[in-house]
């Protein structure tokens, strides 16, 4: 018995991660990107503040067949 997803839950992963960050209206002003690896997803880009950068991170914790989150986003302080 295989602990990993369906194939067809791999096609739909990156469509999946897309609306979880969409639906976090906090992060709509940030351009933040992914990169998918199996079952891994690494987050990047730049956020202002490290609750943001945990949002990020929270938002793709139901995603379906997601089995590890990689974290790289920065945070940077707006410059005034």
């Amino acid at each position: 018995m295989s602990l990993l997803p369906k194939p067809h839950v791999f096609c739909e992963l990156p469509r999946r991660i897309e609306r979880a960050l969409a639906d976090c209206l906090v992060l709509a002003r940030y351009e933040l990107a992914f990169e998918i690896e199996a079952t891994v997803v690494t987050l990047k880009g730049c956020v202002a503040s490290y609750y943001h950068k945990q949002l990020a991170q929270e938002s793709l914790r139901q995603v379906v067949g997601l089995q590890a989150i990689r974290n790289e986003i920065e945070v940077r302080q707006p410059t005034p």
